[in-house]
């Protein structure tokens, strides 16, 4: 069972690396054939979207490693106390052009005073992959949330948006390994699933917990939690 989900898983992956690499080698194959020919607006527009498909697959495979790393248990792990809002203001900078091209507004209610105890660099790669898939599921005009509360001697962050929402039958298979969600985005990005896997692998190696609450057209709410002490 294990085996024909890992091939499963593969394929996905393979399909979902290809794409964008297609789309590069149709644009690389226009600039070689008509560059004598092409306007510069032209040129600028193919190499944007050369850039845009590159990036899609870069953070793909980067994905990839680190789930690769994970199920080898190769990621080293260094918990220590760290305070949650500098690292949510750092992700939202990042994203802050992307959310701007869709109108769509980020909030962040994390108090001054919130701390966790987990390695920095794993709850970034978590926040992020959480934050993309948001920007990339909700339309324009749209707003996303993290907000956070201690319960249970455990910090719960939670992201939400306003977005597409998820069928029962997508929404149940996300954090399992050789289920095919991948979705278009709201404006057709292109999405896949190991991102959330990776999210549900550190989370778990954090000894925290993710689930996500949604509905089809009403946006979704993924929440995670991490210890508050070591």
């Amino acid at each position: 069972e294990l085996n024909t989900m890992k091939n499963k898983f593969f394929f996905i992956i393979a399909h979902d690396v290809k794409n964008p690499f297609s789309g590069i080698l149709g644009l690389s194959e226009i600039l070689m054939e008509d560059f004598d020919s092409l306007e510069k607006e032209e040129m600028r527009k193919i190499v944007g979207l050369i850039n845009n498909s590159t990036n899609k697959c870069f953070k793909l495979l980067e994905n990839l490693l680190q789930w690769a790393k994970s199920q080898l248990n190769n990621i080293e792990i260094n918990p220590n106390k760290n305070k949650l809002s500098p690292l949510v203001e750092k992700i939202f900078d990042v994203y802050q052009l992307q959310s701007e091209n869709k109108k769509i507004t980020l909030n962040s209610k994390i108090k001054e005073d919130t701390f966790y105890y987990a390695d920095e660099n794993l709850v970034d790669l978590v926040i992020r992959n959480l934050i993309n898939n948001a920007v990339k599921f909700t339309k324009e005009n749209g707003s996303i949330t993290i907000s956070s509360l201690i319960k249970n001697d455990m910090l719960r962050v939670s992201v939400q948006d306003t977005g597409m929402g998820m069928p029962p039958e997508i929404k149940n298979n996300l954090f399992k390994l050789g289920s095919n969600v991948t979705r278009k985005g709201s404006n057709k990005e292109d999405g896949t699933g190991l991102g959330l896997l990776v999210c549900y692998e550190f989370i778990k190696k954090s000894g925290g917990d993710i689930s996500v609450q949604s509905e089809e057209g009403k946006g979704s709410v993924f929440t995670f939690t991490l210890p508050i002490s070591g």
